[in-house]
């Protein structure tokens, strides 16, 4: 279960340092790792390429927006 947005304050339209629950184990390919905290520029399209390719979807971009994989849930 992933729950979070993509505004960490939708008053303000701040995008970055987003606040995001990752909550699987992807069929236990991810171990619990506790608290990952990604450089601020790292964009969300990220995490969802990070999933994809441990679910088995051979890709290697998302959306167009990503710019590679995170490293701490590989």
């Amino acid at each position: 279960m992933l729950y979070g947005s993509s505004m960490k304050d939708g008053n303000g339209h701040k995008k970055e340092n987003l606040p995001i629950v990752l909550a699987s184990r992807v069929g236990g390919s991810l171990k619990p790792l506790g608290h990952v905290i990604c450089d601020e520029h790292t964009p969300l399209p990220n995490l969802h390429l990070t999933l994809l390719q441990k679910y088995g979807v051979e890709t290697n971009s998302f959306n167009n927006a990503s710019t590679g994989t995170i490293g701490e849930l590989i």
